[in-house]
């Protein structure tokens, strides 16, 4: 057989052995491979993008215009390179809430799914998402304390504590977990609430507890069924058969022999009626005892039991009313004449939580309170409503910590 030909194949045919290449021809197939694999690489790249096209040249780079800072934080990455959800994150609205403010008062705002920490001489914030949604309704509560806040909602029976440097916790509260019972949440001391547990024939039972749920007083009955209220000062106060009574430990006290309509740590307004269920209001001076008439009562003063609030140096009167087809109207009253200062009616459906949609700052001159599409500050010497910068949302509760 010829020189260069061979049966490789082992099928009978002469097949012709080239040899190996030569090295022009090796470095030419080595040119060619190496350009194919390019142009493959470049192909996938490109079917790769997002929108299938080709990444932009660069452009020379432009002068831009800063804006406002934005309200919507980047969350901070944890350890595994991700954001947890739950971290709390820091964040600001661009400006002070209110100019001129206290640098140590904190607003806390509950929404339906964050709790936001606002510092109002500045505008910073923290906002922390919580791990029960929040909801709106009477039974729900909020409470603040130098570790946070403790939000409770009624509906789902669920508390979590809103620590000031850390993630939310939900936090277990005696008596709450009985399905045949009724529990109610109020501000106790600094730090702590009370909480009180009615049963299907009216009875309560109070328990006094800290923010992480620990029983420090209780739990203990209440000798007979009426309507609890915060007194403003870390107790609590009954209306019940026979007048207003606080409560003092295994004992309760009578303060007046009408019923509460706003609750406050210097004064109490009262409605009192006489044999022939003429009304009055009354107010009562917690420090000293004193008791003034401040004039006839109206429909409104007990009508929704509590919806009401007094300054804390005593001077306002606070207060939510109905006003047209329904709207939440409300009302600030000079304590020292009775006169009406300020009277707003709300762009918003329905009666908000009395005692959780509006608060004081800690000096006394400036009602704070939610109006249904954000915030508002009322100031009773000037008869003004303001809005705030809030964070968006829908909110439910509020409360200030000095």
């Amino acid at each position: 057989m010829p020189t260069g030909r061979e049966d490789v194949e082992g099928d009978g045919a002469d097949h012709l052995d080239h040899g190996p290449p030569s090295p022009p021809q090796a470095r030419r197939m080595l040119l060619v491979t190496v350009l194919v694999l390019v142009a493959a690489l470049v192909a996938v790249v490109a079917l790769t993008r997002p929108d299938g096209s080709a990444a932009p040249e660069p452009t020379p780079s432009s002068p831009t215009t800063p804006g406002r800072p934005s309200t919507r934080p980047t969350p901070t990455p944890g350890p595994s390179g991700t954001a947890d959800r739950y971290a709390p994150v820091q964040d600001t609205l661009g400006a002070p809430v209110l100019p001129g403010a206290d640098p140590g008062w904190d607003l806390f705002l509950e929404g339906a799914d964050e709790v936001f920490r606002v510092r109002l001489a500045t505008g910073e914030l923290v906002r922390t998402r919580i791990r029960v949604p929040a909801g709106q309704g009477y039974s729900s509560a909020v409470v603040t304390g130098p570790e946070g806040l403790l939000t409770y909602s009624g509906p789902s029976a669920t508390a979590q504590l809103v620590p000031d440097d850390g993630p939310a916790t939900e936090v277990a509260l005696p008596g709450v977990e009985d399905p045949d019972t009724y529990p109610e949440v109020y501000p106790g001391p600094p730090g702590e609430l009370w909480i009180a547990v009615r049963d299907a024939a009216g009875t309560i039972v109070l328990t006094r507890v800290d923010a992480r749920g620990r029983v420090i007083e209780g739990p203990r009955p209440v000798p007979v069924a009426g309507s609890l209220w915060a007194d403003g000062r870390g107790g609590l106060l009954l209306t019940a058969p026979g007048g207003l009574w606080q409560l003092e430990g295994d004992r309760a006290r009578r303060l007046a022999v009408g019923s509460a309509t706003a609750v406050g740590a210097r004064a109490l307004v009262v409605v009192v009626c006489d044999d022939e269920l003429a009304c009055e209001r009354q107010v009562l001076d917690r420090d000293t005892g004193e008791v003034r008439v401040l004039g006839p009562a109206d429909p409104h003063d007990t009508r929704y039991g509590l919806t009401g609030s007094t300054s804390p140096d005593g001077r306002w009167w606070a207060r939510w009313t109905l006003g047209s087809e329904g709207r939440p109207r409300v009302q600030v009253l000079d304590l020292g004449t009775g006169s009406t200062v300020l009277e707003h009616e709300l762009d918003a459906d329905g009666l908000l939580d009395p005692l959780s949609s509006m608060t004081w700052t800690p000096d006394g001159g400036l009602l704070l309170l939610l109006t249904g599409d954000g915030l508002a500050a009322a100031d009773p010497r000037t008869g003004q409503l303001t809005s705030l910068d809030a964070p968006t949302g829908e909110l439910y509760r509020l409360s200030v910590r000095s």
